[in-house]
């Protein structure tokens, strides 16, 4: 009653201030504290929380944190050096932030809003729910003078080769522990002018003296950037300036560094009167200095002339993909093949062919490796001015089309060739220059002549046609103009004897396949005779390649190709607008999205969103399914219109780079060869998946055709009965044996669904009953094997299915002519060359233990009539129950689905789920992995009385420490959704048999909701315990670390809740800040983590089992890493979660450790 007293008494107080002060109503509430660098700040007037759940502060907060400020009517301005930010009255705009809240500067003592205040001066905010206490942190002050050096980091961005990080290292003795992202100006200059532009900086992470800034991937699109940008009904333009970019745009610099750019000279650049750009830059234009230093003050990474400053802080700008290891100019590695612009008179001559080459660093020339050919577009293409001035590099900076193919095993060149518009080719041959290039690396390398791939982009689709035909045997012109390119005379032919050589794969990008006249259909004959294959990929507001491909498959038939081979050979894939809109590039840069999204993804299909640069997909299509695009623009009305595009999930790198078009005939042996079959299970985020398939032929069969596709595997989908694929992404030989691997990646067809095939588990949505029926939805229908599925009456599922009901068919075979594993129902087929699936990862390790608890539990009666209760148990690596030491334990309680069912009423066939809780997720098996030397074991308990199941799991716990040897101080609970409120209530009813607690997707206690919990324990998850319950878990030193996903219900806002209240408790105990802080934790998912795999946000369970048991939770923000001790918060970014009112204060801390490694610290401390 005196506490409460003393709470009135106080707010009284505050109000009356508030009152006194002439305040604005919102300020009244709960007092908030302010602190900087951990110091109490003294106001003038009280801090407060406004409707926006934002801290405001009066103006007069400003001289503290070492700045001055001007307020007049409805406005004030805050000034520290040469920088300043004002904010109006009820405006959400302050020096170009776009705030939440607003300024309230109507009273006589006016606000601002804090957080953005301290992202002005760089300072950085976290907020304690508990003591309603803001903290600022920072280090005020810091100069450049401060710096001893800065060393920049590039790689390939969206835009080209480009900053990405950048390191500050400070003189000794220079504190930098509080410097913030707002700490810092990061300029140079930009790609639509070379006017100066500010770098976006993600975030900061400080080691010692260092600081490293991580640069944002952010889009450069403008405010004039318009999605239909041709067509009658044209919006405008698309627009992007992008900063950090090592190739300009419509500008360059001459040799004396003049810049060229615009139409008329102004004070600071020349008039471009020659048209050129595209320039690769020599060094960019970096500009760094920390919020509030003058622009004088700035470290430049070049001089005034764009040349490095040898004599700055800058060190030399480390650039990936180049030098050792990487790309090398010819010049660099002694390659001279000379140009026949070595002559010429139309343009200034150049003696030998410029370009980059990549030789992968495990390149012993002992066996072949394809050949990849890049050539640029007409702006990127060479070109050189009468002073020398020239624009080497842009071919290969541009765009990763080149670069992406580090790694992938192949020899890489990118050739940059001229494109002289309007030349007949009488004085410069650039067909001739880039199979010279060809030509000389055959000669110096062992390159495998099936696989040459030449990449075309805009003018080099037509450049790159143009080879192909010659390589072919068929005349061809040098000229380049666009307007009639196919329509000049063909003078000009190859010599086959010296040029013995074809083109095996175009990828086309953004231009011409053959199009436009360049080929005629003898040309079109002439290269479908040499097996040529070709990936076409236009846009939606760009080049129509439809009618090519079309004469291409007639060309194709003619000279005696398949369907089959055509139908995988031959591919025309069209980008949606929407991808290029978000970067603000025209619908003309396929191979910027080829380069940047698809080399390590497939495209599954136009309906999609970019959100934060990343594909988000609203509906995920499969392989072979067909789609149309919206045809705005340009596009409507053309041939684009209701075209059914085909989906390939497959990357087009690893396509091209596959010998599969080689041969007309390729293909597997009959399935009448195999003698046997054997597929093994491996651990899977989902839980086990199929991980590979061995296919063992007759001895002396001929292997040589395989490919991956000269394979299908079907077997039951996870959440529906029917048949799909399972993904194979690749096939080898070894002797006899074919072994296909399957995709192990992420199964999602939208945000929060996914499919699965080739799993151990079924969802929640079908079982097969004691007799081997199928059960699922509510009518009964029949499958693609003529199966007949009965309807799901018990509404039950979640099984650890006896069998994979795999199917493998071979070549051109359908599911019911493939080979079968199974009956369709688990049981494996009598006469099946199919062996039983091997289960690794441990997965075979698991043993069932029936368990006497000491009474007689009920509803196992399918598993016998003595009332055990079931336990799967991995034992510790070599395991001896009489070692003198006993065995720490793990006991992973699942969540309510996956909890053991069974049906024996007579409503229907008996049936039950023993063992899901195994394969549902690799929690048991991956804890094994990381704790070899613990008891992992997991209860089938029911979930429908939680009591009696915690109850039993406690039996089972006393009759371990009995009979298996399992230390009684040792035990950790870790719970999954119903499975937290279970393994709670064994620490309720049995708090000593518990060291630790993990819970994931769930509670510590009982149910809480969002709106309700309030930091009182009798409104928490708490709240339903006896006093005395609680204290003896208190007692019992119960450590407890919980995760919830950002978007999981009330389960976040009771999280923070209770974990906060469970602190309190261990302080009043007794216990120092840092034993709570070792035992007592909280971590928060983000919602793309479970995105990324088509989940929920209640699937916290799969994400920790797969992620965090063995590393540490850093990746809190995608794309990022924070360190030990970092804070963070959920991102507020999920439109539909309508919870974040309760949740987004709540700051979390990064912890070093993983969970299992905690687990251990745990036990240790015991």
């Amino acid at each position: 009653m005196r506490a409460v007293t003393k709470r009135i008494l106080a707010l009284v107080l505050t109000l009356a201030m508030i009152l006194s002060l002439g305040l604005t109503v919102q300020a009244v509430g709960s007092p908030v504290s302010i602190e900087l660098n951990g110091t109490a700040m003294e106001l003038t007037a009280p801090a407060y929380i406004d409707g926006q759940n934002r801290t405001q502060v009066p103006v007069t907060i400003g001289p503290q944190l070492g700045l001055t400020y001007q307020q007049k009517e409805g406005e004030v301005t805050f000034v520290k050096g040469e920088a300043s930010l004002t904010f109006r009255d009820g405006e959400k705009q302050a020096g170009g932030m776009t705030m939440d809240t607003a300024a309230d500067l109507s009273g006589s003592v006016g606000y601002v809003p804090l957080v953005y205040l301290a992202r002005f001066l760089g300072i950085q905010v976290a907020w304690d729910g508990a003591s309603r206490t803001v903290s600022l942190t920072g280090s005020a002050g810091l100069t450049v003078a401060d710096i001893s050096s800065i060393q920049a980091y590039t790689d390939m961005t969206f835009y080209g080769q480009g900053l990405v990080s950048v390191e500050i290292t400070y003189r000794p003795g220079v504190d930098v522990s509080g410097v913030t992202a707002q700490s810092y100006i990061l300029e140079d200059r930009g790609t639509l002018s070379p006017d100066f532009g500010r770098i976006e900086i993600a975030g900061v992470s400080v080691q010692g003296q260092t600081v490293t800034l991580s640069i944002a991937e952010n889009t450069g699109a403008t405010s004039n950037n318009k999605m239909i940008y041709t067509g009658d009904q044209k919006e405008g333009s698309r627009e992007r300036n992008a900063f950090g970019i090592y190739c300009t745009g419509a500008w360059y610099r001459d040799v004396n560094g003049v810049i060229y750019y615009g139409k008329e000279d102004t004070a600071e650049y020349r008039a471009n009167t020659t048209g050129m750009g595209y320039q690769a830059r020599p060094c960019l234009e970096l500009r760094l200095r920390h919020t509030g230093e003058a622009e004088s003050a700035s470290a430049c990474l070049a001089n005034e002339k764009g040349q490095y400053n040898a004599g700055g802080l800058w060190k030399r700008t480390i650039d990936a993909n180049f030098g050792e290891g990487g790309f090398q100019t010819f010049e660099e590695l002694g390659i001279q093949v000379e140009s026949t612009a070595k002559n010429a008179k139309d343009v200034v001559p150049d003696q030998y062919v410029r370009g980059y080459l990549y030789v992968p660093e495990d390149y012993t020339g002992d066996e072949e490796v394809p050949l990849v050919v890049t050539i640029s577009g007409n702006g990127t293409s060479f070109w050189i001015l009468e002073d020398g001035t020239n624009n080497f590099g842009t071919n290969i900076m541009y765009d990763a089309a080149t670069t992406s193919w580090i790694g992938k095993g192949a020899i890489v060149v990118g050739i940059h060739d001229r494109s002289i518009m309007g030349g007949n080719g009488e004085d410069y041959d650039y067909l001739l220059d880039d199979v010279n290039v060809i030509k000389y690396l055959l000669e110096h390398y062992n390159i495998d002549r099936d696989r040459i791939i030449i990449h075309g982009n805009s003018r080099s689709t037509m450049a790159a046609s143009t080879i192909i035909q010659a390589l072919a045997g068929q005349p061809y012109s040098a000229g380049q103009d666009a307007a009639d390119w196919g329509d000049r005379p063909r003078t000009k032919t190859l010599d086959k004897s010296v040029y013995d050589f074809e083109i095996g794969v175009f990828l086309c990008n953004n231009g011409l396949y053959g199009g436009q006249g360049l080929w005629t259909y003898e040309d079109r004959l002439a290269v479908a005779k040499t097996g040529l294959r070709a990936w076409i990929f236009d846009a939606e507001q760009d080049f129509n390649n439809i009618d090519y491909v079309e004469e291409q498959i007639k060309a194709f038939k003619e000279a005696g190709y398949s369907d089959q081979w055509i139908a995988e050979n031959l591919r025309l894939t069209c980008f949606p607008s929407e991808l290029f809109y978000y970067w603000g590039e025209s619908d003309h840069s396929t191979t910027r999205i080829n380069g940047w999204y698809f080399d390590d993804a497939a495209f599954y299909g136009p309906d999609l969103e970019i959100v934060d640069g990343q594909i988000v997909y609203n509906t995920k299509l499969s392989d072979g399914d067909t789609y149309t695009l919206d045809c705005r623009g340009s596009a409507a009305g053309s041939s684009k219109q209701g075209y059914k595009y085909t989906v390939y999930d497959e990357l087009y790198q690893e396509w091209a780079l596959d010998k599969k078009g080689a041969s007309v005939t390729a293909g597997a042996p009959a399935a009448d060869q195999i003698t046997s079959i054997q597929a093994t299970a491996v651990a899977n985020f989902y839980g086990y998946k199929v991980g590979t398939v061995d296919i063992t032929y007759a001895a002396g069969t001929d292997l040589t055709g395989v490919t991956a596709d000269s394979y299908t595997l079907y077997d039951r989908g996870f959440n529906n009965p029917e048949f799909g694929e399972v993904e194979i992404t690749g096939a080898s030989v070894d002797g006899n044996v074919v072994t296909l691997t399957v995709d192990q990646g992420t199964d999602k067809v939208t945000d929060r669904s996914r499919e699965t095939y080739g799993t151990l588990c079924t969802s929640s949505s079908w079982y097969v009953d004691s007799e081997g029926n199928v059960h699922y939805g509510d009518t009964q229908t029949t499958d693609a094997l003529g199966i007949t599925i009965y309807p799901n009456t018990i509404k039950k599922g979640l099984q650890w299915r006896e069998n994979m009901d795999l199917v493998l068919c071979v070549n051109s075979d359908d599911i019911t002519t493939g080979i079968r594993s199974t009956d369709g129902a688990g049981t494996m087929l009598a006469d099946t060359v199919w062996e039983p699936t091997i289960l690794a990862d441990d997965l075979d390790k698991v043993e069932l233990e029936m368990v006497d608890v000491g009474w007689k539990a009920a509803d196992y009666t399918m598993l016998g009539d003595q009332g055990e209760v079931p336990v799967h148990v991995i034992y510790p690596d070599n395991y001896d129950p009489n070692r003198a030491e006993p065995y720490p334990v793990i006991d992973y309680q699942c969540g309510g689905g996956v909890c053991y069912w069974e049906v024996t009423d007579g409503s229907t066939t008996p049936a039950n789920n023993l063992g899901c809780n195994v394969v549902y997720d690799v929690m048991m098996t991956e804890w094994h992995r990381q704790m070899p030397d613990a008891i992992i074991m997991s209860v089938n308990v029911h979930s429908s009385t939680v009591e009696n199941s915690a109850k039993e799991i406690a039996g089972v716990l006393d009759y371990a420490i009995e009979n298996w040897n399992a230390d009684k101080d040792r035990i950790i609970l870790v719970g999954n959704s119903q499975g937290t409120l279970i393994s709670s209530d064994v620490i309720r009813q049995r708090p000593d048999l518990v060291a630790g607690y993990v819970e994931c997707n769930g509670n510590l206690g009982g149910m809480a909701s969002a709106d309700t919990v309030d930091g009182t324990l009798a409104n928490s998850s708490l709240g339903s315990w006896t006093e005395e319950e609680v204290q003896a878990m208190i007692d019992n030193e119960v450590s407890v670390w919980m995760f919830n996903g950002e978007t999981d219900g009330d389960n976040p806002a009771a999280q923070q809740d209770v974990i906060e209240i469970v602190k309190d408790l261990y302080r009043e105990a007794g216990k120092s800040e840092s034993w709570i802080e070792e035992h007592v934790r909280a971590s928060g998912l983000q919602s793309w983590k479970f995105k990324d795999w088509g989940e929920t946000d209640h699937s916290v369970t799969k994400v920790v089992a797969w992620y965090y048991l063995g590393q540490p939770y850093m990746d809190v923000e995608k794309g990022t890493s924070l360190k030990a001790g970092d804070t963070y918060q959920y991102s507020g970014k999920e439109e539909s979660y309508e919870k974040y009112q309760y949740t987004m204060d709540y700051v979390y801390t990064v912890y070093p450790e993983s969970v299992a490694q905690w687990a251990k610290d745990v036990f240790a401390s015991v």
